[in-house]
């Protein structure tokens, strides 16, 4: 019998396994796809935790972005990451709302092409709540604008709303 060598690596979703009622997995070509099947109407959260993942980049990702991958949402039905930060938060990573977009580019460049993304975050300076999304979806910049409006530039939006994080977020969930 020829040995084969084997690298072994798992996949661990933190903290939704009483919601998990199905795993499958399917092969093709040289991709794997894993179906987890949940409980209806639950929100899910996947964290990416591992050091050595550097998505599609050359180089790790920032304080910044792995401050707001511990925060992140994905909404399949819009395709949508959506994630938070507070002035401590900016604070924690010796950032400043500056970095935000850089931080917003570098996790995009661990998701689909086709994946849209909108930051929700406040700061010391701002009590209000600022937006900034990338989206080459219309629909997603518009939805963006009627919450938070402010100024747009090709696929980016930047704006605030006078309310809470929270307010915002149960915004978009409605409009998207």
């Amino acid at each position: 019998m020829v040995a084969t060598e084997k690298k072994t690596f798992s996949l661990t979703l933190k903290g939704i396994a009483p919601l998990v009622s199905e795993v499958r997995y399917e092969k093709k070509e040289q991709d794997v796809t894993l179906y987890i099947t949940i409980q209806k109407n639950m929100p899910v959260r996947v964290l990416v935790d591992d050091a050595s993942i550097t998505c599609k980049r050359l180089a790790p990702l920032g304080p910044l972005s792995k401050k707001l991958l511990s925060t992140i949402e994905y909404w399949p039905s819009s395709d949508l990451y959506i994630a938070f930060l507070r002035p401590e938060d900016f604070a924690s990573c010796q950032a400043s709302p500056k970095s935000v977009r850089t931080a917003l580019e570098e996790l995009r460049d661990c998701a689909s092409q086709n994946s849209s993304f909108v930051i929700l975050f406040e700061t010391k300076e701002r009590k209000d709540t600022q937006c900034l999304a990338w989206s080459e979806k219309e629909r997603v910049l518009n939805a963006v604008a009627s919450i938070c409006p402010g100024s747009r530039k090709g696929n980016w939006a930047l704006g605030s709303s006078s309310g809470p994080i929270a307010a915002a977020k149960k915004l978009m969930e409605e409009s998207l």
